[in-house]
């Protein structure tokens, strides 16, 4: 009597601390998600106001140095040293990507380990008897499923990939 007691709450509390931990990595998840696309979007937004601000200092100085109608020489030898949109705001652009990308992929990867660690202590016989005793699953599992590109189910199931195509 006293083994089965124990046993029921051992279980229990097995129970509750796996679904919790599942829901606490699906959070994480979010929380991971969010602040990688918040950084991307805040830093897409750079190169627009550089560009901005860059034409604003060109056409300032055109503006300053030849008159509200530009030069009017017959004859002009000048060299013009123009400015360009620094590609190191493309560059750090793509490294948050990359970042933000591999965080992803932990937290994804943290996902389904948690969540395989409880399926498979669910199907085991000793285990799964308990917590089915104590009445558990309460969560639906796939509920907590990871997140995917739209491609990647209709790849798996036609069990067909593609080569990457950059152009």
């Amino acid at each position: 009597g006293i083994f089965g007691v124990a046993s029921y709450f051992q279980y229990a509390n097995m129970g509750a601390t796996m679904e919790q931990n599942i829901k606490m990595t699906y959070d994480d998840n979010k929380v991971v998600l969010n602040s990688y696309t918040a950084k991307v979007s805040e830093a897409a937004q750079v190169p627009d106001m550089y560009r901005d601000d860059l034409m604003k200092v060109i056409d300032s100085t055109f503006k300053g140095r030849y008159g509200e109608n530009g030069s009017q020489a017959v004859f002009q030898f000048i060299n013009e040293n123009n400015m360009n949109l620094e590609p190191q705001l493309y560059i750090k652009i793509q490294q948050i990507i990359e970042a933000g990308r591999e965080d992803f992929k932990v937290s994804q990867k943290r996902l389904v380990d948690v969540t395989n660690n409880y399926e498979l202590t669910l199907v085991k016989p000793y285990s799964g008897f308990w917590l089915r005793l104590v009445g558990y699953p309460k969560i639906n599992i796939k509920d907590y499923a990871i997140i995917v590109t739209d491609d990647i189910e209709s790849k798996f199931q036609s069990k067909r990939d593609e080569v990457i195509k950059l152009r």
